[in-house]
């Protein structure tokens, strides 16, 4: 993301933090706890800690239980 990176020139950037660009593979009705969102894309973990990006246009917020 554009947002990561410091442009020095036409073709060549620095990195401004550390970035994984993996991809979470996900099961329907998976809870995921979002930890960040950069652009169309969500930074989640899974319950069983695995930690990757998810297109944010594929998760939707839990209703709360009353």
């Amino acid at each position: 993301p554009e947002e990561h990176l410091e442009m020095t020139g036409p073709r060549s950037a620095v990195a401004r933090r550390d970035y994984d660009s993996t991809h979470l593979t996900v099961a329907e009705d998976e809870e995921l706890t979002v930890l960040e969102q950069v652009g169309d894309y969500l930074l989640c973990r899974t319950a069983r800690g695995v930690q990757g990006w998810v297109r944010a246009s594929c998760v939707h917020e839990l209703e709360e239980e009353r």
